[in-house]
């Protein structure tokens, strides 16, 4: 259609039936390969919606030539699609870097997608410690608060470690949230006593004693 909003409307139609496309429509494999930006970023929004189907390999195919393509942004479109619905590496690798950006709003989109709660339960792991970990100490607080948010969807020691000074933020609800969803309730209640004994804020000391005791008092 000569007007990109039509054709945009009819592909956010045919991607918002059901919510779930068991079948994907060819049409929104089409819109895929389209030259018109507006049109393939609505198309990577529609295909989010199709699970398990004949043509996930084909979907697979054209999101990761879209992402291997020169358009920065339709990468950063797509690398959520990749990362969660087909396990892509070099999705997960970019947002990372994309979390790095001096530019703010790059860089809080990165975290956001990142802290998507289909990473919660993971360990995590070097390179996942290592991107987030700066981003803790920022001089701005909503990036601490968004990289405390995506690394506390993960799990482990490091997880926890880097998450307890944390709990002196003004608004360290989020944190002291994943801390406690932790599975491993006895190494967080040691890091925590630990902290609750020997850290040098006053605050964390006794936050962190509080949520000792609100562990189970056995663990198996």
């Amino acid at each position: 259609h000569n007007d990109v909003r039509v054709a945009v409307l009819v592909i956010r139609s045919v991607g918002s039936v059901g919510g779930n496309l068991m079948n994907c429509p060819a049409l929104l494999l089409d819109a895929l390969k389209s030259d018109q930006q507006q049109i393939v970023v609505q198309a990577i929004s529609s295909v989010t919606n199709c699970r398990e189907n004949s043509r996930k390999p084909e979907i697979k195919r054209l999101l990761i030539s879209i992402f291997q393509g020169g358009n920065e942004r339709l990468k950063f479109h797509v690398s959520f699609p990749l990362m969660y619905g087909f396990g892509y590496p070099p999705a997960v690798d970019f947002l990372l870097k994309q979390a790095q950006s001096e530019d703010p709003n790059t860089r809080i989109q990165a975290l956001s997608l990142l802290a998507d709660s289909r990473n919660r339960g993971k360990p995590a792991d070097e390179k996942v410690l290592k991107a987030l970990t700066p981003l803790l100490k920022s001089e701005d607080h909503n990036t601490r608060r968004r990289a405390a948010r995506a690394l506390g969807n993960y799990t482990g020691e490091e997880v926890v470690k880097r998450l307890i000074p944390l709990l002196c933020e003004k608004n360290n609800r989020d944190v002291y949230r994943k801390l406690m969803e932790q599975p491993d309730k006895k190494m967080l209640r040691r890091l925590l006593a630990a902290a609750a004994k020997d850290s040098p804020d006053e605050k964390v000391r006794k936050i962190a004693a509080s949520m000792v005791e609100q562990l189970p008092k056995e663990d198996k």
